[in-house]
């Protein structure tokens, strides 16, 4: 649409659209890289309005390595990132390295 109508292009700024479609794209993928990247690009803006979007990520990360029966590498995923972020939201860690304890292929039905 924004590139029939070149009006509409001055008035958006595609960049920040295009790159956001990129990470929405990867995450549904579940992959994460493209999200990280865009964090680390943004860090101190994320850190100054307090974001737990790295935390959620990473969590995800440690989920999904736990979901391919991945364990070691899940205990050293949340060594690495989990536990040494500032303002960790402890209780979801907890919660999340409950997951050891629970066979791969877990199912909880809500």
């Amino acid at each position: 649409m924004v590139e029939q109508n070149p009006e509409l292009a001055e008035l958006t700024n595609l960049d920040i659209f295009l790159v956001a479609r990129n990470v929405e794209l990867t995450l549904a993928q579940q992959q994460t890289q493209a999200a990280l990247a865009w964090i680390h690009d943004h860090k101190s803006k994320l850190r100054k309005i307090k974001s737990t979007l790295e935390f959620h990520l990473r969590q995800q990360e440690f989920v999904e390595l736990i979901r391919t029966d991945r364990r070691m590498d899940a205990v050293r995923h949340a060594r690495k990132y989990l536990t040494s972020m500032d303002d960790v939201p402890w209780e979801e860690v907890q919660h999340a390295l409950a997951l050891l304890a629970f066979p791969a292929d877990t199912r909880i039905f809500v």
